[in-house]
């Protein structure tokens, strides 16, 4: 997550965004069943990840974001009805949303669910007041203006949980949106932000979870061993020689433990962020392997090691350590820095769950 404290010429056309880095999952879109191979991306080598960096979220302008996170940013900075924790939350969701499609017997597939950059959800979809736009709809059943937009931006959805690979397609209710709505023109289109308080007629068109998995295919990895804990690096730039103030650095902490919080609340515990600067090493045997809840296996972590070319004479080993692979063979190479290779038990912690990684 990348601020700045000071301004930049950038121009983004966006008032935050996320770029994603790497994805290998399936069945969340954008492209449907039957052209899989094109969700993959990875390009994490061009930015010097070898290969844990997912995204980048670009949040802009320190300044531009109220001291506090809870506090409603003002809308002559280009957004309505936000916070800084609804804007976080919304970049943050983008890792895997909102792009499913829907199966149209003409065309094939549909764009219905889909609004703004057809990376959030409809104006006319009842997206429960997700985060990735939408609202929360409600259909008074006749008369003039039938549906009413009540709430916007309160969470994730069901609908969204299951993308993030967070519960089994069976806790999806269905839900709807709004064809041909009433209002719809060049200035209220699918496209527009979301909006409480709008009154239209239409004609309502339900939609289920197995809709979206007959156009995008079933999720994969899904819930069960889908990764739920992510790692996120709060970035503050500044300019060069110069020190960021207190202030700025009290205002991104208020942030980054908010945000943590905040993402736990809004996917009912099962996205688990973790913000802080922490020398750690997790172990992960799924799905190479198992352990079973309770028992332990043995594990080993080879931390590093490179070689050059041994010299005539020279004796084997760095420092002191000998290569335990080399041996007294000829043409093998020194070892020139061994960090450590350590060996140990380890145990079934938690059912179902993947970490994910250093």
């Amino acid at each position: 997550m990348i601020f700045h404290d000071y301004e930049v010429d950038f121009q983004t056309g966006a008032f935050a965004f996320y770029r994603s880095v790497r994805n290998f999952t399936q069945g969340v879109g954008p492209w449907p069943k039957g052209f899989e191979t094109n969700n993959v991306v990875d390009f994490g080598q061009a930015l010097g990840s070898g290969f844990r960096l997912q995204g980048l979220m670009y949040m802009g302008e320190l300044d531009k974001y109220p001291d506090d996170p809870e506090q409603l940013i003002a809308r002559d900075e280009g957004v309505h009805g936000q916070t800084a924790l609804s804007v976080l939350s919304h970049e943050a969701g983008h890792v895997f949303l909102a792009t499913p499609l829907l199966p149209d017997p003409v065309m094939g597939f549909s764009f219905d669910l889909l609004g703004r950059q057809l990376a959030h959800w409809s104006y006319f979809f009842n997206s429960e007041a997700s985060f990735m736009e939408g609202n929360r709809i409600v259909d008074h059943g006749r008369g003039p203006y039938r549906f009413e937009t009540t709430q916007m931006t309160q969470g994730f959805s069901q609908m969204d949980r299951y993308l993030l690979g967070l519960i089994p397609a069976e806790q999806v209710p269905a839900s709807f949106f709004v064809r041909n709505p009433s209002i719809d023109s060049a200035n209220f289109s699918a496209a527009h932000f979301p909006l409480g308080g709008v009154f239209f007629d239409g004609e309502r068109v339900d939609v289920t979870i197995d809709q979206v998995r007959q156009a995008m295919g079933r999720r994969t990895p899904d819930h069960t061993i889908a990764q739920r804990e992510y790692r996120y690096a709060f970035v503050l730039l500044t300019k060069e020689g110069t020190t960021p103030s207190e202030e700025s650095i009290a205002k991104l902490e208020r942030f980054r433990t908010a945000f943590e919080a905040k993402m736990r609340d809004a996917t009912g515990g099962g996205w688990q962020p973790e913000t802080e600067l922490v020398n750690q090493l997790t172990f992960v045997t799924w799905p190479a392997s198992g352990v079973l809840e309770g028992a332990m296996i043995d594990g080993g972590v080879l931390l590093g090691r490179t070689y050059r070319p041994r010299r005539d004479g020279e004796a084997l080993g760095w420092g002191g350590r000998r290569d335990p692979g080399a041996g007294d063979r000829p043409g093998r190479g020194v070892v020139r820095a061994v960090l450590d290779c350590g060996y140990f038990g380890r145990g079934g912690r938690d059912r179902g769950r993947r970490r994910s990684g250093v």
